[in-house]
């Protein structure tokens, strides 16, 4: 799970893929998102894919690519080829050394993801702190999974209540009790996301069933953090009026939640999975985004049952 500690110097270090600075949409203020890879899910919506993988990626900007074969000229393992006058890249042969990255003219090759230590990703936290302070804001973790690279997550967020920054967590709720108790004391609210309530549903479209998740809800409350409960509202999967009662009615009987964000589907991932040479299962099933109207209708029966809602 990523690179949780460097044995020969003691330095935690993790992979991340980006760090996103004044966000107001990841917890409450302006936060700087940090961006970790490697997650447990593979929902078939997912709008990061880049941030499945622990380990570090190649790109491929196709649209970029003036064929002038220098990255054929420096890959090591013979990795990449012509094939039907396109460039064509053997993920599986490709040992992501980035020798095709350094010799590309154009910027058509990038890797995705960067080996951090903790104190790295500090020094860009710390530049927006008084943006934090007046906003209410600070730091989110997301991913990918932040609870995947639980040593460098833990570490990040011990390091983050000492310089007095205000911590979120965004997470599938996807890991050991462990580590959910180790991290908790240092999390001011955790951003969690509810997909589905049926186990072999969930399983079905993110590849792991719901029961690890709904349980560390469970153990959050009651270790009263405070919780922004996120739901992803996907049509053909959960946008129904009886999937949502009840996780409405789940999230209500909790004492520590304080909102319920909706994240209505988008097809704005997409082209990412074509960079990492990938195919997106919900494009040949022409899955389309709710009409504001089936969204707003959603949002009131939440409200219904006392929860404060907002759409992102």
């Amino acid at each position: 799970m990523g690179y949780s500690l460097d044995l020969a110097s003691g330095v935690v270090k993790g992979v991340v893929f980006n760090i996103q600075r004044y966000s107001i949409h990841d917890g409450p203020g302006i936060r700087t998102v940090v961006f970790l890879k490697g997650c447990p899910l593979r929902c078939a919506w997912c709008d990061n894919p880049e941030g499945q993988n622990p380990s570090i990626e190649l790109l491929y900007y196709e649209h970029r690519c003036k064929l002038c074969l220098s990255c054929i000229r420096s890959c090591p393992v013979g990795a990449i080829r012509m094939v039907g006058g396109r460039l064509f890249i053997d993920r599986q042969r490709c040992t992501v050394c980035g020798k095709c990255v350094e010799k590309c003219p154009n910027d058509a090759l990038k890797l995705c993801g960067q080996v951090v230590t903790v104190r790295e990703v500090l020094e860009v936290v710390k530049r927006d702190f008084y943006f934090y302070r007046d906003s209410g804001g600070g730091i989110t973790l997301s991913g990918g999974e932040p609870l995947y690279q639980p040593q460098f997550t833990l570490e990040i967020l011990r390091a983050c209540r000492g310089a007095r920054i205000s911590t979120a967590v965004e997470t599938s709720g996807y890991a050991s009790q462990e580590v959910v108790k180790a991290i908790a004391p240092y999390v001011d609210v955790f951003l969690y996301d509810i997909k589905h309530l049926d186990p072999a549903l969930h399983r079905r479209f993110t590849g792991v069933s719901n029961e690890v998740i709904l349980r560390n809800l469970k153990l959050i409350d009651d270790l009263n953090r405070k919780i922004i409960i996120t739901i992803p509202l996907i049509p053909t999967v959960n946008a129904s009026e009886n999937v949502i009662k009840s996780i409405g009615s789940i999230v209500s009987s909790l004492k520590n939640v304080v909102e319920v964000h909706i994240h209505p589907y988008h097809r704005l991932g997409i082209p990412k999975y074509r960079l990492l040479g990938r195919s997106y299962s919900f494009e040949s099933e022409s899955v389309l985004p709710p009409p504001e109207k089936e969204v707003l209708y959603f949002k009131k029966i939440l409200e219904d049952l006392g929860l404060v809602v907002k759409i992102e």
